[in-house]
């Protein structure tokens, strides 16, 4: 499930047993469902695929991205009072999904980013830039260490520039970081934290700085 407000009201968005994202929303003071997959003409959801959602301004568009079953990162869309599909891994000639990835993804002022698990094992971010997408192999830009299978994404923007963070193969917590650069980070070794146990993870930012969250091997 996935998310977001603006000015047209609240949405959850979820993956209907028929293999279509579908959207809840409010409406005249009630709730309506959008089968977005129909309405926009997309692919199948594939299997297990995650959602990530984002709305770059209050009055939208509104953005859906989820795993088809080509493997592919695609994003639903609004656009000229409908729904439109876009196939980001082909138009950013990127790399096909890890079967089970998660996706994360945030808007700032360099344009709009979706991140994945490739079937390299590598951290990749689908990106806007001159008008269409392109795929960065972050693992490789920043030479850091591969994502556990199955690992949770979870990315912030603040001042410091872009964060992406992951579970790595050795069940620390890694951070890729924009800045100036893309750099990599294992923050377990760093902070000398506990390994984790599972793939989940959460991050925010506040005014006491940035938090990212997980569960440790001591179930804490």
């Amino acid at each position: 499930i996935t998310s977001f407000v603006d000015s047209y009201g609240e949405h959850v968005c979820c993956i209907g047993t028929d293999g279509h994202v579908h959207k809840l929303m409010t409406a005249a003071g009630t709730w309506i469902d959008s089968d977005l997959t129909v309405i926009a003409g997309g692919r199948q959801v594939a299997v297990g695929s995650a959602l990530t959602s984002y709305v770059p301004g209050a009055d939208g568009p509104e953005h859906v991205c989820y795993i088809g079953t080509d493997a592919h990162v695609h994003k639903l869309m609004t656009a000229a009072g409908t729904w439109i599909d876009n196939d980001l891994t082909a138009i950013g000639g990127g790399i096909q999904v890890a079967n089970g990835s998660a996706l994360t993804s945030f808007v700032d002022d360099y344009g709009e980013h979706v991140c994945y698990i490739g079937t390299d094992g590598d951290i990749h971010k689908l990106m806007t830039a001159a008008g269409t997408w392109i795929d960065h192999d972050l693992t490789t830009l920043t030479q850091g260490k591969q994502a556990m299978h199955r690992s949770a994404l979870t990315s912030f923007v603040d001042p410091l520039g872009e964060h992406i963070f992951y579970v790595g193969t050795d069940g620390h917590v890694h951070q890729l970081i924009a800045a100036g650069g893309w750099f990599h980070q294992d923050l377990t070794s760093w902070a000398k934290g506990e390994l984790v146990s599972g793939t989940a993870l959460t991050s925010f930012v506040d005014n006491y700085g940035e938090h990212v969250c997980y569960v440790g091997i001591d179930n804490h």
